[in-house]
């Protein structure tokens, strides 16, 4: 029901590219959305919107934002555009840039005691955490590894239940 009433207002969001980054309403967080509901990708009001996403790519930024980046990679990977070139391409891109910063830098932390961001880290850890083993470079190895060092050592830890054995 949660996917459907998301789809319902699909042509409203995938229409308007100026406001596809507003939180909770926009273009991107309903494919984040879609993907945290198991939505099936190949509806063609996914799959054309998704498409459109990943030709133009303006949600890659090259400064930040690697918060949205992971959430919507895994999205696209849940939705069944994980083997997509993009989808390879930027999570790999992503797993040499944390492993480059040693983590998240953000402009907006050198006013803070911590040097790092770590409230990101869960999101890229589900990110790489769900490319298949088989699949995971040198660089996503790494950064899982480099995520889950800083998780512990930052003691930021999730709930995971009993259920989703698959997260463990």
């Amino acid at each position: 029901s949660v996917t459907q009433g998301i789809l319902a207002h699909s042509k409203q969001f995938w229409q308007d590219d100026k406001r596809a980054y507003w939180k909770y309403t926009g273009a991107y967080w309903q494919v984040i959305f879609l993907g945290q509901f198991s939505a099936d990708g190949r509806d063609p009001r996914i799959a054309n919107g998704v498409h459109g996403l990943l030709s133009h790519r303006k949600w890659v930024s090259k400064g930040g934002l690697q918060c949205l980046t992971a959430n919507l990679l895994t999205a696209f990977r849940r939705l069944g555009f994980g083997a997509h070139p993009v989808v390879r391409e930027e999570t790999e891109v992503l797993a040499e840039r944390i492993l480059n910063d040693q983590g998240i830098k953000v402009g907006g932390m050198s006013y803070s005691f911590l040097s790092h961001c770590h409230m990101a880290l869960p999101k890229l850890f589900f990110r790489f955490s769900e490319v298949p083993i088989e699949e995971r470079s040198p660089a996503v190895k790494d950064a899982i590894e480099l995520i889950t060092q800083a998780l512990i050592a930052q003691e930021v830890f999730i709930y995971l239940p009993g259920s989703r054995k698959a997260w463990q």
